[in-house]
């Protein structure tokens, strides 16, 4: 059976990365879970961003690297929307509209938010 992709958010991944966030051990513990389970873990390369700025402007330099090291783990799929997507997207959903579209363009069942 194949288990379907997880969807992980800015607030997520701040919250799983950075030891002093509120729900850090409840977001780890998710993200490690998933892990061992091997399911798919999708994010968007906007969340990237906006997690690697809050994470530069709030976490060390090592817990950033720490973050984009992981993105480089097969089990981490990063996608990236094209211009036609994001109009749509933007016209429909308003500003989270863009990560629903490739989210459900990608069979996401759910999404792991903080």
């Amino acid at each position: 059976m194949t288990l379907a992709p997880l969807y992980l958010d800015t607030g997520f991944w701040f919250a799983a990365i950075v030891p002093r966030d509120a729900r850090h051990a409840e977001c780890r513990a998710a993200l490690e879970a998933a892990v061992r389970a091997g399911r798919p873990l999708v994010t968007t390369v906007l969340v990237v961003a906006e997690v690697h700025a809050l994470l530069m402007g709030r976490a060390s330099a090592e817990v950033c690297a720490r973050f984009l090291e992981v993105l480089d783990d097969p089990q981490v799929e990063v996608v990236y929307p094209d211009r036609q997507m994001v109009r749509e997207a933007v016209l429909r959903w308003g500003r989270e509209g863009v990560e629903l579209a490739r989210m459900v363009g990608r069979g996401v069942e759910r999404g792991i938010t903080q």
